[in-house]
């Protein structure tokens, strides 16, 4: 899945407004390590939604692939720094 797929599905569950303020609760800024640590934030967040849906597979798939994505975007740019 592309990223921007990911993105999609990601504002589908958390609207924009929604993500600002969970990442005021992480203490997140816009710093570059932060941004980084955004994308398995979100990761976390979609397979945590994943797990909570009991009786749509296509959804939980669709869900956990987005997190997948997120998880390979932050492991390469975790290798960058």
């Amino acid at each position: 899945m592309e990223i921007l797929e990911a993105y999609e599905i990601l504002h589908e569950y958390y609207p924009e407004n929604t993500l600002e303020n969970l990442y005021r609760g992480e203490k997140f800024d816009n710093s570059g390590t932060d941004t980084i640590k955004k994308h398995e934030f979100h990761a976390n967040l979609l397979g945590e939604k994943a797990s909570n849906i009991k009786h749509d597979a296509k959804e939980q798939k669709r869900l956990r692939e987005a997190a997948t994505a997120f998880r390979k975007l932050y492991n390469e740019e975790r290798c960058r720094i």
